[in-house]
């Protein structure tokens, strides 16, 4: 999630922006991020490579582990349910690629939200 805000996780001596830091305190403590920066967000999240399609697995687990939070290394019943009634809500949403059902199409479900 702190990807989409722009930070690269993967690089250990990454220098936060002043802006990336004002976002990830308003995301992460005092929940203040809304209308479009937050919808913005949370497709960057969904879609961190910006391929406009993901796999139908990642975002299944992607929204899994969401649900799941850190409370556990394993998927529980809970984040299992949440994440396979989401990805039914996705085919009935038609948010799902007309070329291949195992791709969500990102831009079908940007203008879902």
């Amino acid at each position: 999630m702190i990807s989409a805000l722009g930070i690269d996780t993967s690089n250990e001596n990454v220098r936060i922006e002043w802006d990336q830091f004002l976002n990830l305190k308003c995301f992460l403590e005092i929940f203040t991020i809304t209308g479009d920066d937050l919808r913005n967000l949370w497709l960057r999240a969904l879609d961190p490579k910006g391929l406009s399609l993901v796999p139908v697995e990642e975002f299944k687990e992607f929204l899994e582990r969401i649900a799941r939070g850190s409370m556990s290394n394993q998927p529980t019943a809970v984040s299992e349910t949440f994440s396979q009634e989401m990805m039914k809500l996705m085919k009935l949403e038609n948010c799902m690629s007309e070329k291949n059902a195992n791709l969500i199409d990102m831009n079908k479900l940007k203008h879902k939200i």
